[in-house]
């Protein structure tokens, strides 16, 4: 819960050896079970091609 009252569904995660962190949504647009589903989604590009989830975010909003 941020200080402002909301509240936001996070993945914090560590990439080369930097600890960093993945919005995956506000709460309760973003339900837990799709939630998870980015969790698991963010984790497979990490554990795969080491891929940090957020620039892959930005490249497929870009197209």
């Amino acid at each position: 819960m941020q200080t402002n009252g909301s509240r936001l569904w996070r993945l914090a995660y560590r990439f080369a050896g930097k600890q960093k962190t993945f919005a995956l949504g506000s709460y309760p647009t973003v339900s837990l079970q799709k939630a998870r589903e980015g969790r698991d989604a963010a984790k497979r590009l990490v554990a795969e091609g080491g891929l940090v989830p957020k620039r892959s975010e930005e490249a497929s909003k870009a197209c």
